[in-house]
């Protein structure tokens, strides 16, 4: 008797620790980004690894904003990207929590998006003329999880992860919703 109580402990903190949290970092997870888009998802584990630094915020600290990822299929074209602070001692004390989500203008001009706000691009491949507008009401950003993960004599990297969802409209004034979920590194300078 006292054996298989023995056992079924183990068996249980065996089962337990195997489990683990979705939204929380995974170390040697790779980075990825998964969408959902009228009904179909997609999911991308190829890191595009670009990025800016030395760019504006909403505030006066240097900010970078760093490529999540990209799906490009025969439907869509979309594009996420991750604005945070430049430097560590700016980051170090930022929190998981609710964030902004704002339309992509990178070659466009300036951005007023904030430290781990999101920038969102939509193209809709099914229509002509494939630009979209995102939609100022309906958009959601949370990051779930931030750990650092090294550090080297200059720069610090932390695993981000995310969910969000974001609203536009296409050309046919059709809304399109896309819900999606990421885990991403980033690097910011000591």
């Amino acid at each position: 008797m006292k054996l298989n109580f023995l056992v079924l402990l183990f068996g249980c903190s065996v089962l337990l620790t195997s489990c683990k949290k979705e939204n929380q970092v995974n170390e040697n997870g790779e980075d990825f980004l998964e969408i959902t888009a009228n009904g179909k998802t997609y999911k991308n584990t190829l890191v595009n690894g670009f990025g800016f630094s030395n760019i504006s915020g909403c505030n006066s600290k240097p900010h970078a904003l760093s490529s999540i990822s990209q799906i490009d299929v025969a439907a869509l074209f979309f594009g996420v990207l991750l604005k945070h602070y430049e430097n560590n001692v700016d980051f170090q004390i930022s929190n998981k929590g609710t964030y902004g989500v704002k339309e992509d203008n990178t070659f466009v001009g300036p951005s007023n998006s904030c430290n781990l706000d999101i920038e969102v691009s939509l193209d809709d491949k099914t229509k002509p003329n494939q630009s979209t507008i995102l939609q100022a009401s309906s958009n959601s950003h949370t990051v779930t999880d931030i750990k650092k993960i090294s550090e080297t004599s200059t720069n610090v990297s932390y695993k981000v992860i995310g969910i969000f969802s974001s609203s536009f409209k296409n050309s046919a004034n059709d809304l399109i919703v896309i819900t999606g979920k990421y885990q991403t590194t980033i690097q910011v300078l000591k």
